[in-house]
């Protein structure tokens, strides 16, 4: 039932599950989503208490007191990598590490009856990875940022009044699953054949950008990993083999269930509503209070 809790909050996950053979997709989307929510947009998961709000307190006086950006970068990736090394901190980390384990394990238990095993791979291969990922750019002198293309709308035609817009993510044709490349389709479509037949279906990962702090201005983010996005080329040969298709039946048991809990009895074909859409504007941190949208 969280699973489905996750799923009904994004449109373009739902539009998504319309699509046979993509529940890796889907699933492995909606694992980045809640590591963006449950770890980027926290200091170990709101379990720093006193000691972030000391940081983020003098970090905003060394910015009141006009420091140069190096300084200030500088002095805050310090103090985050001595917060870290606190034993009084790194016992809360653990214990943010098991209460995270649990949650995801619950979310994602229709994947495996083997609990044991299954919750210590959740812990070794994602919870504990994001986890020292996201020290990591905190304890850095540079900036990270994650970015959603506003031109890649959900659920509609590319929009994009250029080609070479295109180049700028990686797209991954759905059902299929194989990197689409504009280039090198023959004959090379026009824009306008573009426009009608490449249908945005849902941002699979954001793209990672790093911005290096120097004297002055910040520099023009750079992109280490591009975003990845989901789509449907209108023109693409379909296979004959018709793809398995197993979570939509999954989801349909798990709203059904919400909705008997609400007291809203157990439809046929639940509704997903009050989804929400991607960001439009970057998420980014490199402080206690950062992995905030970007103005």
């Amino acid at each position: 039932m969280r699973f489905c809790n996750q799923l009904r909050k994004w449109t373009d996950l739902q539009i998504l599950l319309s699509i046979p053979g993509v529940e890796e997709e889907i699933i492995s989307t909606i694992i980045v989503r809640w590591l963006m929510d449950a770890i980027f947009s926290t200091i170990l998961c709101g379990r720093a208490g006193r000691t972030a709000d000391v940081l983020t307190t003098i970090e905003y006086a060394m910015i009141r007191a006009n420091y140069d950006n190096i300084s200030i970068r500088s002095w805050m990736a310090q103090a985050c990598s001595a917060m870290f090394a606190d034993p009084g901190i790194q016992n809360r980390r653990t214990e943010a590490v098991r209460t995270l384990t649990e949650e995801l394990a619950t979310m994602l238990n229709f994947l495996s009856d083997r609990r044991t095993n299954f919750v210590a791979s959740i812990a070794r291969e994602i919870v504990e990875p994001a986890m020292a990922l996201h020290e990591k750019f905190l304890s850095s002198n540079s900036m990270f940022q994650l970015r959603m293309n506003s031109k890649f709308t959900p659920g509609r035609a590319f929009t994009g009044g250029r080609i070479a817009d295109l180049k700028s993510v990686q797209l991954i044709n759905t059902p299929g699953n194989s990197e689409f490349d504009i280039e090198k389709l023959s004959p090379p479509p026009t824009l306008q054949e573009i426009q009608q037949g490449l249908e945005i279906i849902a941002s699979n990962r954001p793209a990672l950008e790093v911005i290096e702090v120097g004297v002055g201005s910040m520099k023009e983010a750079r992109v280490i990993r591009k975003e990845v996005i989901l789509v449907a080329w209108k023109w693409a040969p379909r296979a004959g083999v018709e793809l398995p298709t197993w979570l939509p039946e999954i989801v349909a048991i798990g709203q059904a269930m919400l909705d008997s809990q609400q007291g809203q009895g157990t439809p046929q074909a639940p509704a997903m509503p009050q989804a929400q859409a991607m960001p439009q504007t970057p998420l980014k941190w490199s402080s206690p209070t950062a992995f905030q949208s970007a103005s």
